[in-house]
């Protein structure tokens, strides 16, 4: 019972020393496989919602690029950048060109706690019943509600 305890375990050592390919070694001139490139998946940020508002412009800064706009139910503060698109009806104008006062749609979206614009209209008129409307366009319109009987 001692000797083959003493014999197993000495073929134990041996296939330890030997290795599992019995001893196969790569030739000396063989090239070395290089090892496979890591890819690093990354993961796309959830686009932002973007948000619509009405209302007039009542504070605007040219040089910081920033404005406000207040409406009946909204009052926000906007970052514009210089990719941000403004235009008074379907003309482009410059961002220097808007004046407190002016009745405006804008479009934005929420990006590290910032409402940076992405566009800015100026409204010759204000359509009717949007005054200080917001929509979120990620989410499903309002059904009309049927009137009361």
């Amino acid at each position: 019972m001692k000797t083959s305890w003493i014999a197993a375990l000495s073929i134990l050592f041996l296939i330890a020393a030997v290795g599992p390919a019995g001893g196969a070694t790569p030739k000396a001139g063989a090239a070395k496989k290089a090892p496979a490139p890591q890819t690093t998946v990354v993961a796309k940020k959830p686009a932002a919602k973007t948000v619509t508002a009405w209302g007039k412009i009542t504070a605007l800064d040219a040089k910081a690029m920033t404005l406000t706009v207040k409406g009946e139910k909204i009052n926000v503060a906007l970052i514009a950048g210089a990719k941000t698109a403004v235009k008074e009806g379907k003309e482009k104008m410059a961002f220097a060109s808007l004046r407190v006062g002016q009745k405006v749609r804008v479009t934005y979206a929420v990006e590290n706690g910032k409402n940076m614009a992405t566009s800015i209209t100026v409204q010759t008129y204000m359509p009717r019943g949007t005054a200080a409307k917001t929509t979120v366009h990620a989410l499903k319109k309002d059904k009309p509600k049927a009137p009361a009987k």
